[in-house]
């Protein structure tokens, strides 16, 4: 089968539109290149012939012979041509002008408004990144604006005295936080805002915490300044001797007392508190000091009766007691203590021209302690091994060396048994109490008509008192001042029961002046103070000023389980008005609600206080245990106080009104 050929259209030439055929690159009739269009627009005509000027025919009417040979061309080599590229431009050169115009201005209309929406998205990133930025920054600037009001806080409630200790957990979580910031570069927005805007949630919730903390600091720093002025003032009533500067001590003690009045911030307690620390432990060892000079005393004393000359010695001795009645610093006290025992050893060493006299006082003293130790029920075996071993060193002795050393190692067998006599001591001493309360509450019990049961009039000397408080202080006493301090706290507490149990025989009223409250007075040295003497067994407060009686009342102390504590106490604070709020949970039979109070003295530490109790109508003896009050009774008034002093109302404000800070209270 002949397969008719498809004949291509020749060029025509757009400078005068003479066909040309292939391959020519000129052309014939006007010599132009033919690099130009191989067919005209669509209104173009092309010369059939150069010679016929009328012989023409619609290029448009040739295209669709031409595109069809292009397409059976393409298809039969599978191969874009130059020609095949050209063609789509020499398609639109043959559409009409009116044609391609109208593409061209609908392509130039879709550029423009591709432009446009690029630059419109374009300038919506920018405005977003923009505004990402400026709320970056805003939210960056109110972190740190947050951070640096957290930083003041943090500075003023350390100015204010606040311990480190306090504030450590809200400067942990503001440096983690801070911490925290350096993530934020690792971020893009929104991301980078969200954590600033945590940042300052986090520092304003640390903010919020600075208020509570001081407020916490502050009462547990008042509360820690209260008990240490509370053991002063314990010392201090322990100092029954006349020998050291016990004035100078009074005097800070009632300064400090001045300065808690006018505390608020925690710095004020901080400093109160190291004050009385300072003095209490100058007078523990201003009482160790004490003993070691008397012991040296002791020692010249036994010289001088065995005809030595110790007049050398003995104006050391009065320098050293010049010393100790000036001394008021832990470091004076130190100093003393090294300088008595250097003089005390070079005594041991001029002791040995009496040899005789001296061994014998000294094996005495030691054979004495021996003794001691088994009556307060401590076994005294590796002590009495000592004293013989002692003894025979002293039947050995005939050099002036081998006297040197018996006298060195007695002495330091003495010594040895310091602490164990101490302790011995201690512990007898608070037995014997015990055992005189006990014994006093079995004889004198007190009947209740209105129970039918029978209480004991001295239980702020048990248990639940000041006794519990003496076997605390033991069990926990370590140091030879430990057990000192119990030694003399005991006998305290031995000789306030005394008079306690005098008292309850003094059948004289109330309101006058008792042989027991002046024996008090001159057993604490109080003559000269203003002092508001309570008397537990009659129910009853006097006021003392400087010896004299002043004005009386009748109270209501503490219930049995519950009493006030005896003792000599100070004044520890001053409220008026107050509200006072239970310590216990509302399901304990002590809970109460809270209770407007006009005024209140604090004689204890641990919510102790001398003040109005205007639930109740009834007061003095028999009143700190269940009975009938006047007025009805109420959960509130039918039975003793929680430890206070309960006055009426106008009784407490003349009290309050007429008393200060340097008012001592003295229960028994």
């Amino acid at each position: 089968m002949v397969m008719s050929q498809i004949s291509v259209p020749p060029r025509f030439c757009t400078q005068c539109g003479a066909a040309v055929a292939l391959p020519q690159t000129c052309c014939d009739h006007c010599g132009a290149e033919l690099d130009m269009r191989r067919c005209q627009p669509d209104d173009a005509t092309i010369k059939a012939s150069s010679l016929d000027s009328d012989a023409t025919i619609k290029a448009s009417s040739r295209l669709p012979v031409y595109l069809y040979a292009q397409a059976a061309h393409r298809e039969a080599t599978g191969k874009i041509s130059y020609d095949d590229v050209t063609q789509h431009q020499q398609h639109e050169l043959l559409l009409p002008k009116s044609q391609q115009k109208h593409k061209k201005s609908v392509q130039l209309l879709t550029l423009r408004i591709a432009c446009i929406i690029s630059l419109l998205l374009l300038l919506l990133v920018l405005l977003s990144e923009a505004f990402n930025h400026g709320s970056s920054v805003l939210a960056q600037q109110q972190a740190e604006k947050s951070k640096t009001q957290l930083d003041h806080l943090i500075s003023s409630a350390q100015v204010a005295g606040v311990p480190t200790y306090y504030l450590q957990s809200v400067i942990a979580q503001k440096r983690q936080t801070s911490n925290d910031a350096v993530l934020l570069t690792l971020f893009a927005n929104p991301l980078g805002i969200s954590l600033y805007q945590r940042q300052a949630q986090q520092y304003q919730r640390l903010q919020k915490l600075i208020p509570g903390i001081v407020q916490k600091a502050s009462e547990q720093l008042k509360a820690q300044a209260l008990q240490m002025l509370q053991s002063l003032q314990t010392r201090l009533s322990q100092e029954t001797n006349t020998s050291g500067n016990i004035h100078y001590f009074s005097q800070l003690f009632s300064q400090d007392q001045l300065r808690m009045s006018s505390a608020h911030s925690p710095k004020d307690y901080i400093a109160i508190s190291q004050d009385a620390r300072n003095a209490v432990t100058s007078l523990n060892l201003m009482t160790s000091t004490n003993q070691q000079l008397n012991d040296l005393g002791a020692t010249l004393s036994r010289m001088n009766a065995a005809h030595l000359d110790v007049t050398a010695m003995q104006q050391q001795y009065q320098h050293d007691v010049s010393l100790f009645n000036s001394a008021t610093r832990p470091e004076d006290f130190q100093d003393l203590t090294i300088q008595i025992q250097i003089q005390y050893q070079q005594l041991l060493v001029s002791s040995a021209h009496a040899f005789p006299y001296v061994s014998a006082v000294m094996l005495n003293e030691l054979t004495t302690n021996i003794q001691t130790l088994r009556t307060y029920g401590i076994n005294p075996a590796p002590y009495q091994k000592r004293l013989d071993a002692d003894q025979l060193a002293d039947a050995r002795a005939r050099t002036l060396h081998d006297q040197l050393i018996f006298l060195k190692q007695i002495d330091a067998d003495i010594g040895s048994m310091y602490s164990d006599l101490t302790r011995g001591e201690a512990s007898y001493t608070v037995k014997q109490f015990h055992h005189e309360v006990d014994a006093w509450n079995k004889a004198h019990p007190y009947y209740d008509s209105y129970d039918g049961h029978s209480y004991a009039l001295d239980n702020g000397y048990m248990q639940t008192g000041i006794g519990g408080t003496l076997d605390k202080e033991l069990a926990s006493a370590h140091t030879v001042s430990d057990y000192g301090t119990v030694i003399t706290e005991a006998k305290n507490a031995l000789f306030n029961l005394h008079m306690l149990e005098v008292d309850s025989n003094d059948h004289h009223s109330f309101d006058t002046v008792h042989k027991t409250d002046e024996e008090m007075l001159i057993h604490y040295h109080l003559e000269q103070k203003q002092v508001l003497m309570v008397s537990l067994v009659e129910q009853s407060l006097r006021v003392y000023q400087q010896g004299k009686l002043v004005n009386a009342y009748q109270v209501t102390t503490g219930r049995q389980e519950l009493p006030s504590l005896p003792g000599i106490w100070a004044v520890l604070d001053r409220k008026s008005p107050t509200i006072f709020t239970a310590g216990e949970p509302r399901n304990s039979p002590y809970w109460f609600p809270a209770t407007p109070i006009s005024y209140a003295i604090l004689y204890h530490y641990g919510g102790y206080f001398v003040h109005d109790a205007p639930w109740r109508a009834s007061y003095g003896p028999g009143t700190q245990f269940p009975h009938l009050d006047a007025s009805g009774n109420t959960p509130y008034n039918f039975d003793g106080s929680h430890g206070c002093i309960n006055l009426r109302e106008n009784d407490a404000a003349w009290i309050y009104k007429h008393t200060d800070w340097n008012t001592v209270i003295v229960i028994y």
